[in-house]
C-alpha cells in the first residue's frame, strides 16, 4: 500500500531537500488532481496521478479532473508550484471538498479562494467605501424601483474564452427562481417577476414590488454568483458540481491535493480585468488548512507561507510572529460580524422570550471582551460592527428600556417565576416536564473566542440550574445543524446586512420559516416567528434607505427584536492578519488598510492586485 503522509510530514520532508520534477504535458493537456504525495524524487512525464512507493510507480486514473495541466516543479517549502511565484495563504477551515464548485448548494463549494475564480457583478471596498463595477458597467432603477437594469462590460470573458453577456445573468436568475431550494433561489422567486434581455449587454429584472435594495444581491460580500449559461444549461443545479470551474475572475483552478488540505489557483493569462487596471501579482495562490498555531508560527518564520491564520486574534502569538520574522506585518480590521449567542426559537422552552432573556443574563460580555477574546476588544452593544459609518444607528434610548446587566440572580428569578423548578440534581425542569439541558454548538473554524465564550456561558447557566454542554463541530455538520434547526444554542458570528444593519431583520421573516429537520435556505435559520417584526420589515422594503423617515422604522424594528431576543451580540470582533513580505510586498498593514485584508472574502482579490514581488 502506498503511504499517505500528512501535510506536516510533507512540508518537513520536502523542505529538507527533496527535489523532484513531475510534469504533465502533451499537445492537448490531460487535466488531473494531484491526490498523492511524492515521497522520493522522481522525474517522469505522466498522464495520471503519480504515487511513489519505494521504487514502484503506480499510475491510476482519477475520477475528477481540472482544466489545466498540473506542473510540479522543484518541491520547495512543500509546494507543487514555485515558491517565488506563489502567495501561500493558510485558513483554519479543515478542507474536505476538493471536486465541487457549485455556489448554490450546501457544501458544494471549495472552501477557500473561490472568490478569485468566481467574480461578482459588483463589489464594495468596505475599507474605503469605494464601489467597484466589475462585470457590469452600471445598474439603474426606474422611478418606481420595480425595474433594475444592468449594463454588462463588453470586454468581460469567462476563463474558457467565451464572452460574458447579459444572457448569463438572465439564465442564472431564472435558474434560481425555478429552484427555490438553492441559495438565492427564494430571493429571486420572491422578487423577480420576469427577466428581459434586449441585447447581449443589457438585462432588465422586472420586480414583483418596489425594492430599492435588490442590487445588493449582486454586490455585497457573499453576493450571488453568475454562472455561465453554456455550461449550466441542461444540468441539475441541485446536484451539478460545476467542476472544474468556469469563472470570470483573475484566477483559474490549477489543482487540489487532498492529503495536504491544499488548493492551488493559477493566474488567467490575458485576463480581461487588466483593461480595468486589475492585475494580481502572484502567478499562483495556494490555499491550505492551517496546522496548530505553534507549527504555523514556525512555518511563517521559515517563510514557507505568506499568511498565517490560526491565531488572528491572539495578541501574544501575533507579536511573537513578528519577533521570529521581521518581514511580517500586521493588518488589523474590525470584522463586520460581532460574536454572539443564538437560540433555536423553534425548540421549547427556548421558544419563549422570557427564557431567552433569562439566558441573556448569564452572558458575561465584559469578561468575554477583556479576558476570553484574545485580542483587545469591547462588548458588543448592537448586532453590527461599531464602524464609524454605523454611528447613525445609535438606539441608546431603546436600550434603556431593557435590563442588559449580567446577573445570574436575575436569570434565576425569571426561571423561578416561570415555575421551572430545580430537581434533586440541581437541573431545572420546565412546565412540560423536560429537563433544561442544552448543547451549545461552536463551529471549528472559529478562532476568535467563540469556544471560551461558550464555556463561560455554560458555566453561568449551570449556576441558574441549566445544564449546558459545549460541542465543537467542523463547519459542514455545524451548518447542517443550523439550517436544519436541530441545534439548541450556538456560539458564533452575528452577520447581518452590513450596509444597512437594521435591514438584517429581513432575513428572519415568518414566510421563511421551515419546520425542524427541513433545511432553511431562504434565511431565518433560528426560526424566528414574529409577525410584528414582519410588518416593520415590509415598511422598510417599500422605502429607500435615503428616506429620512426610515430611521424611525429602524428603531421600532430594533425594539421588537430586543423584546424577543432571538440572539445576543457578545463582543466586537477584531481580526489581525499577519502577512509575510519576504516574497511579496504591498500587503495591508497597520498604517494602510487600503482593502479588506480578510483572506476568506471575495474582496481579498483587491489586495492581490496591489501585491508585487519583493
Amino acid at each position: 500500500m502506498p503511504r499517505i503522509v500528512n501535510r506536516r510530514e510533507f512540508l518537513r520532508t520536502v523542505a529538507l531537500g527533496a527535489a523532484g520534477v513531475v510534469a504533465a504535458s502533451c499537445a492537448a493537456p490531460t487535466p488531473q488532481v494531484v491526490e498523492k504525495i511524492v515521497e522520493k524524487p522522481v522525474e517522469k512525464v505522466v498522464q495520471q496521478t503519480v504515487v511513489v512507493e519505494k521504487e514502484k510507480i503506480v499510475e491510476k486514473p482519477v475520477e475528477k479532473v481540472v482544466p489545466q495541466t498540473v506542473v510540479v516543479e522543484k518541491l520547495t517549502g512543500g509546494l507543487p508550484v514555485p515558491r517565488t511565484e506563489a502567495a501561500v495563504i493558510n485558513e483554519t477551515t479543515v478542507y474536505r471538498i476538493f471536486d465541487s464548485m457549485n455556489p448554490f448548494i450546501p457544501n458544494g463549494l471549495l472552501h477557500s479562494g473561490t472568490g478569485m475564480v468566481l467574480s461578482r457583478l459588483m463589489y464594495l471596498n468596505w475599507a474605503t467605501g469605494e464601489s467597484v463595477h466589475m462585470l457590469v458597467e452600471s445598474y439603474k432603477y426606474n422611478d418606481k424601483f420595480d425595474e433594475l437594469t444592468f449594463k454588462t462590460r463588453k470586454e468581460a470573458k469567462w476563463n474558457d474564452g467565451k464572452p460574458f453577456t447579459a444572457k448569463d445573468i438572465a439564465f442564472t436568475v431564472n435558474m434560481l427562481k425555478a429552484n427555490v431550494q438553492l441559495s438565492f433561489g427564494a430571493a429571486m422567486k420572491k422578487w423577480v417577476d420576469s427577466v428581459t434581455v434586449p441585447d447581449d449587454y443589457t438585462v432588465t429584472l422586472k420586480l414583483t414590488a418596489p425594492n430599492p435594495r435588490f442590487h445588493w444581491n449582486f454586490k455585497q460580500q457573499g453576493s450571488c454568483v453568475i454562472v455561465q449559461e453554456a455550461e449550466w444549461t441542461g444540468k441539475d443545479p441541485t446536484t451539478y458540481k460545476a467542476f472544474p470551474p468556469i469563472g470570470t475572475g483573475p484566477y483559474k483552478f490549477h489543482s487540489a491535493i487532498p492529503e495536504a488540505r491544499m488548493y492551488i489557483y493559477q493566474k488567467v493569462d490575458n485576463w480581461w480585468g487588466k483593461a480595468l487596471g486589475y492585475d494580481p501579482g502572484p502567478k499562483y495562490t495556494v490555499w491550505q488548512t492551517s496546522p496548530p498555531p505553534e507549527a504555523e508560527i514556525q512555518d511563517i518564520a521559515d517563510n514557507y507561507i505568506d499568511h498565517s491564520h490560526s491565531y488572528t486574534s491572539d495578541a501574544k502569538l501575533l507579536r511573537r510572529t513578528q519577533e521570529l520574522n521581521k518581514a511580517v506585518v500586521l493588518a488589523p480590521w474590525r470584522d463586520p460580524c460581532p460574536r454572539g449567542i443564538w437560540f433555536n426559537c423553534a425548540k421549547y422552552p427556548l421558544s419563549k422570550p422570557e427564557v431567552r432573556w433569562a439566558l441573556h443574563h448569564c452572558i458575561d460580555k465584559k469578561k468575554a471582551a477583556e479576558t476570553l477574546y484574545p485580542w483587545p476588544t469591547v462588548p458588543a452593544t448592537y448586532h453590527w460592527a461599531d464602524w464609524d459609518a454605523n454611528k447613525k444607528f445609535d438606539f441608546s434610548d431603546v436600550l434603556k428600556e431593557f435590563d442588559l446587566e449580567f446577573n445570574v440572580g436575575t436569570a434565576n428569578k425569571i426561571l423561578d417565576d416561570l415555575g421551572f423548578k430545580k430537581g434533586a440534581d440541581g437541573v431545572r425542569v420546565d412546565d412540560k416536564g423536560a429537563k433544561m439541558e442544552y448543547t451549545i454548538l461552536v463551529p471549528q473554524v472559529g478562532v476568535t473566542g467563540e469556544y471560551p465564550i461558550a464555556l463561560d456561558f455554560a458555566e453561568n447557566l449551570g449556576k441558574a440550574g441549566i445544564k449546558a454542554t459545549v460541542k465543537w463541530l467542523e463547519y459542514p455538520p455545524f451548518n447542517d445543524a443550523r439550517e436544519l434547526g436541530t441545534f439548541d444554542i450556538t456560539s458564533h458570528w452575528w452577520c447581518g446586512n452590513w450596509q444597512e444593519p437594521p435591514y438584517t431583520y429581513a432575513g428572519y421573516l415568518v414566510e421563511q420559516l421551515k419546520p425542524v429537520n427541513e433545511r432553511a435556505t431562504a434565511g431565518n435559520w433560528p426560526r424566528v416567528n414574529d409577525p410584528e417584526l414582519d410588518k416593520l420589515v415590509k415598511q422598510m422594503e417599500g422605502m429607500s434607505p435615503d428616506d429620512p423617515k426610515i430611521m424611525d422604522v429602524y428603531k421600532q424594528a430594533f425594539r421588537v427584536w430586543m423584546k424577543n431576543l432571538p440572539a445576543v451580540p457578545v463582543v466586537q470582533t477584531t481580526f489581525v492578519m499577519p502577512f509575510n513580505t519576504k516574497y511579496w510586498k504591498g500587503w495591508p498593514d497597520e498604517k494602510s488598510i487600503y482593502a479588506v485584508p480578510f483572506t476568506w472574502w471575495p474582496e481579498f482579490q483587491f489586495v492581490l492586485y496591489k501585491v508585487t514581488k519583493a
